[in-house]
C-alpha cells in the first residue's frame, strides 16, 4: 500500500524533522539521596529552600561548561546532557566534591547519586530554538537504571563513557580533583535490556568515605551495643556529638580520658551524670549495687564510652565491674554501650574478662590517606 502525502502532510512531517533529530550525547541522572526523610525530619519549608539551594549549585556548576545543558528536574532529580562522556565525569566529580561542602554544616547533611550512559538518543527541540527540550529512546531508560544502581555518593558509569573519559582524563588536572579512581564493577543484567551492561565507577580517592554515623545508629535503635574502632586522625568526636545531637538523643557520652573516670566509682558518677541522673553514688563496693538498681529503674540508657583503650589499664576496674556491665547489657538488657577505641574491642580485654564474650558488633573506619601499623 502506497501512502500519498499532501501537502499539509508534508509540512508536518518537515516540522517534526525539525523539532526532533537524533544524537549521541553523554547522558546523566543525579538524584539526592534521603531527600524525603529530610524534608520529614526538617519539615517542608525548609527541606524545599535545601533543594533550592541545591538546585543552584548545580546550574552555577553547569554553567561553567559549554557543551552541557540541563534538560529538566523533577523533584530532587536532574537530567542533564553533555556532548563529551569526559565533561560528564569532570561535572559529576566536581558536583560531588561541592555537595559535601554545601552539607556538612546543614541541619541535615544530604548525598546524591550519578548515573553516566553514552548513547543515541532523540532530542525534542524547542520550537524556534535550539534548546533541547526532551530526550527519548531506551538509551535515556537505560541510564536511569544505572542510577537506580547507585548508592549514596556514587558515580557509576557504563563502558562507553569509561572508554571514552579514562582516556582523555588520563593525566589532565581537574581543579579540585586531585586523584581520579575507576573501578571495574563487571556485568549487570538490567530490568527491560536484553543483553548485560558493564558498569565502572569514578571517585575521587582525596574525597574521604562517608562516616559511619548511620550505621552506628542503626545498631543503637535497634539495641545493640557497639565498638567504633578509629585508626588515623579521623574526627570520631564530632561523628558521635552528631549521632547525640540529631540521631540517639538520649545517648550519654563518657570520655576516660576524664580524670574523674580513673576509679570505677568516678565512671559510674560521671555515666550517670551524662544520663542525667541526679543521684549519688556510695564508694566501693557498694557503689556497683546502686548503679545497677538505679539503671534497672530506667527502661533504657544508651551510653557511649570514648577511649575505651584506656580501661584494660585502669586497676579500679575489676571482675564485678566488667561483670556487672555484661549483667546489664546480656541478661537485664537495660544498657547499651557504643564504646570507642583505636583497637577492636575483643582485643583490649583478656580471654577470661566477662565482657569478653559478648555480642558486640564492630564498625572500624581507617583515614583512607594513612596508614596505620599495629
Amino acid at each position: 500500500m502506497v501512502i500519498y502525502l499532501n501537502y499539509h502532510d508534508r509540512n508536518q512531517l518537515e516540522a517534526f524533522r525539525r523539532k526532533h533529530r537524533t544524537a549521541l550525547l553523554t547522558i546523566i541522572f543525579t538524584d539526592l539521596v534521603h531527600a524525603t526523610e529530610m524534608k520529614d525530619k526538617l519539615g517542608d519549608s525548609t527541606g524545599v529552600d535545601l533543594i533550592q539551594q541545591y538546585y543552584a549549585l548545580v546550574r552555577d556548576l553547569l554553567d561553567r561548561f559549554s557543551e552541557g545543558e540541563e534538560i529538566k528536574t523533577a523533584g530532587d532529580s536532574f537530567l542533564i546532557v553533555f556532548v563529551k562522556p569526559s565533561d560528564a565525569v569532570k561535572f559529576s566529580l566536581l558536583l560531588q566534591r561541592q555537595l559535601r561542602v554545601f552539607f556538612q554544616d546543614k541541619a541535615f547533611p544530604l548525598a546524591n547519586r550519578i548515573g553516566i550512559h553514552l548513547g543515541e538518543v532523540v532530542v525534542e527541540e524547542e520550537e524556534n530554538s535550539d534548546k533541547t527540550k526532551d530526550l527519548y529512546g531506551i538509551q535515556v531508560d537505560t541510564c536511569a537504571r544505572i542510577l537506580s544502581l547507585c548508592e549514596e555518593d556514587q558515580i557509576l558509569i557504563t563502558r562507553s563513557v569509561y572508554d571514552n573519559a579514562q582516556q582523555v582524563l588520563k593525566g589532565q588536572t581537574i581543579e579540585g580533583v586531585k586523584t581520579i579512581h575507576w573501578k571495574n564493577h563487571g556485568s549487570f543484567e538490567m530490568k527491560g535490556l536484553s543483553e548485560p551492561i558493564e558498569i565502572y565507577e569514578v571517585k575521587d580517592k582525596e574525597i574521604i568515605d562517608p562516616p559511619p554515623i548511620e550505621e552506628i545508629t542503626r545498631f543503637l535503635e535497634r539495641k545493640q551495643s557497639v565498638n567504633l574502632v578509629v585508626r588515623g586522625s579521623v574526627k570520631w568526636r564530632e561523628w558521635i556529638g552528631c549521632i547525640a545531637r540529631d540521631r540517639i538523643k538520649d545517648l550519654a557520652i563518657v570520655d576516660l580520658e576524664n580524670p574523674a573516670t580513673v576509679s570505677r566509682q568516678g565512671l559510674l558518677v560521671e555515666i550517670l551524670k551524662a544520663l542525667r541522673i541526679p543521684v549519688q553514688i556510695p564508694k566501693e563496693p557498694n557503689d556497683l549495687a546502686e548503679f545497677s538498681r538505679i539503671l534497672s529503674e530506667r527502661p533504657l540508657s544508651r551510653v557511649a564510652l570514648t577511649h575505651f583503650d584506656l580501661a584494660p589499664h585502669r586497676e579500679s576496674y575489676d571482675v564485678n565491674f566488667y561483670a556487672a556491665l555484661r549483667y546489664m547489657m546480656m541478661e537485664s538488657r537495660n544498657l547499651v554501650l557504643l564504646i570507642q577505641s583505636r583497637k577492636p574491642f575483643h582485643t583490649l580485654l583478656p580471654p577470661d574478662n566477662p565482657l569478653s564474650t559478648i555480642d558486640i558488633k564492630t564498625v572500624e573506619y581507617q583515614h583512607p590517606h594513612e596508614t596505620y601499623i599495629s
